[in-house]
């Protein structure tokens, strides 16, 4: 996913849940930030509020 943004080959991803790019809250964390510095996006289709993660 990083190689593909980073090319430009990829705008951001659409993923079921969100533990398909991390099931650990922190890891999560870090991948949304990265994704944002690179102008990305995230869609999630099953969205789950999870303590924290707002």
């Amino acid at each position: 996913m990083r190689q593909q943004i980073r090319a430009g080959y990829a705008d951001g991803v659409v993923v079921v849940t969100h533990s398909v790019i991390s099931p650990r809250r922190d890891e999560y964390k870090q991948e949304l930030r990265w994704i944002e510095e690179h102008s990305g996006f995230v869609a999630v289709v099953v969205p789950e509020v999870q303590e924290g993660l707002r």
